[in-house]
């Protein structure tokens, strides 16, 4: 009696690649698009993505945290209940396009920010 057993071994090698490739498949499926910054700004509200990029401020608040993450086209602010990244790093965050807007003096002041997940 053999303990080993070359096509069972193969068959179950076979059964857990294609489970790793069918996981794999959904985890990238379910990623939010890697985006410019210079282009967040024509995003709809709501609409999940991904930026990467250098961290050039951490504000500390109650709570959360603000952080301003910046690209080759720019810089958006991102606010998370999570650890803040450290300055001068760079980073990859997900989350929701927010629109913020508010009246100063009669002008409208408008900004989009990214609510991390």
């Amino acid at each position: 009696m053999a303990l080993f057993n070359s096509e069972l071994s193969d068959k179950f090698s076979n059964t857990l690649l294609n489970i790793m490739v069918v996981l794999g498949t959904i985890a990238l499926s379910s990623c939010a698009p890697t985006v410019s910054i210079s282009t967040i700004q024509s995003q709809p509200a709501d609409q999940q993505v991904q930026v990467k990029g250098k961290v050039i401020t951490v504000a500390p608040m109650i709570n959360q945290v603000a952080y301003e993450v910046q690209d080759s086209g720019g810089s958006i602010w991102v606010m998370s209940q999570k650890q803040p990244p450290r300055l001068d790093t760079e980073i990859s965050t997900t989350g929701k396009v927010k629109f913020e807007s508010i009246q100063v003096e009669g002008q409208e002041i408008a900004d989009r920010y990214i609510l991390e997940d």
